[in-house]
């Protein structure tokens, strides 16, 4: 069934330009945005509440985050200062002053003890709070940081980048331990699965992307989500749904457990350039260049699955003679059109076949998912049939895939190899030449 579509409860007005970022409080009294007007604005869900507005950063305000207590608001300018508000009429701040470029980001960790910002000096940088110190940077991209954000437990960090990357780091170590480059276009938001197990990035290409933050493996891509630039996305916090704001105008929901489209919410009269989740997920809010703040009812309902797991974990690992034998398997029981009398076996050839391909993952990169296969006008049991077959299909072209990458890198090495023996031939007829000349 599909679910009701949003409802607009309230708008806000009160910036004097664009809005560029917005934020719950966790107890959903207020709300929390920044704007090119170089002012934080802090607006009460109480009628005859006047919002706070905050002066002090000298330049547009990139971004905002509230600490999961609620008692600290954190933003990042242009003007290269992060500041830390206390969130009463009165507005007191304290400035960290580090970046050498523009603040484009910064989140609180889920414990409240850290936080992170990203900047246009193409690093990012985690500070301990209270305290306020400067703990580590992690280096490694090759233009502006547009966003980043702890994972969930705190582990890791992503971010992302206009130099069309997306990187994964190990917190204790500092160390990038992956980079995602499946992004034709500067990449301007990424974000956790509120479980962790993965993460989503949203680009200029218009595209959003999810990935196994394990395996490393596309999950699911949506090409063409706007019709402009994708500035901003979040995780539904309780459903398998993603939100996603574009330069079109538009937001958009989308089915993460049928990966399709849910519904288009237009209420802007210029690009959107953030959205957020209420902490329960019963509402969002979404900001624009048109000034304009909108608070919005989710009306999800119970048709909406409760987040499903987008990939099973890796299985055990096993020799390499058994995942051969279990993907020769696997392939003739599609080539033979046999029956599921034997679905155990299938399935361990499967899960063997999925494991190998993972292995190569590091090597070859990722190969794109493909779009769930909607059956929903099937009987049931031809429904699940098909759905087993392409399946199985489908890993076997993925395995094909992978055996014509790695002949590829075969053929390189034997023609470098060639290659070089030819000039180790040229060489050795040249000194013979030359030893003819010298006199006897």
């Amino acid at each position: 069934m599909q679910p009701a579509d949003p409802a607009l409860e309230r708008s806000f007005r009160g910036h004097r330009g664009g809005v560029n970022a917005v934020a719950f409080s966790p107890s959903m009294k207020q709300l929390i945005t920044g704007s090119d007007d170089g002012a934080v604005m802090v607006w009460h869900f109480r009628p005859q509440l006047r919002a706070f507005r905050f002066i002090g950063h000298k330049a547009e305000v990139l971004s905002i985050a509230v600490s999961p207590s609620g008692d600290l608001i954190a933003s990042g300018s242009k003007d290269r200062c992060i500041r830390l508000w206390l969130p009463t009429v009165k507005g007191e701040s304290t400035v960290i002053k580090a970046h050498a470029g523009a603040v484009r980001c910064v989140r609180f960790s889920a414990d409240g003890e850290s936080l992170l910002s990203a900047s246009d000096d193409k690093s990012i940088k985690v500070w301990s709070l209270p305290a306020q110190r400067f703990r580590y940077s992690l280096l490694g991209h090759a233009n502006w940081v547009r966003c980043a954000e702890f994972s969930p437990d705190g582990r890791l960090v992503a971010s992302c980048s206009d130099d069309k990357t997306v990187r994964l780091w190990d917190a204790q170590t500092q160390k990038c331990i992956h980079t995602f480059y499946e992004h034709a276009e500067p990449v301007l938001s990424v974000k956790f699965h509120p479980d962790g197990t993965c993460l989503a990035s949203a680009g200029a290409d218009h595209a959003i992307k999810l990935w196994d933050a394990r395996t490393f493996l596309l999950l699911q891509q949506y090409s063409a989500a706007h019709a402009g630039p994708v500035a901003d996305l979040r995780f539904h916090p309780n459903s398998s749904v993603i939100l996603s704001a574009g330069a079109d105008a538009a937001l958009r929901f989308w089915d993460l457990h049928e990966g399709r489209l849910l519904y288009t919410v237009n209420g802007h009269e210029d690009a959107v350039r953030g959205c957020a989740f209420a902490p329960d997920g019963d509402f969002f809010a979404s900001c624009g260049a048109d000034a304009q703040i909108n608070v919005w009812r989710t009306n999800f309902d119970a048709s909406l699955p409760l987040h499903a797991p987008l990939l099973q974990p890796p299985p055990p690992r096993g020799g390499k003679v058994g995942r051969k034998a279990a993907a020769k398997k696997a392939a003739a029981k599609v080539d033979a059109g046999e029956d599921d009398d034997e679905d155990d076996n299938v399935a361990d050839a499967d899960a063997e076949l999925e494991e190998e391909m993972a292995d190569d993952v590091g090597r070859f990169g990722a190969i794109p998912a493909q779009q769930p296969l909607q059956l929903a006008r099937l009987p049931p049991q031809l429904a699940s049939t098909v759905e087993r077959v392409v399946g199985q299909l489908d890993l076997l072209s993925q395995t094909v895939l992978l055996l014509e990458q790695r002949l590829s890198l075969a053929e390189s090495k034997s023609a470098a190899t060639e290659e070089a023996l030819g000039q180790l031939l040229h060489t050795q007829a040249a000194m013979m030449d030359a030893m003819h000349l010298l006199p006897h």
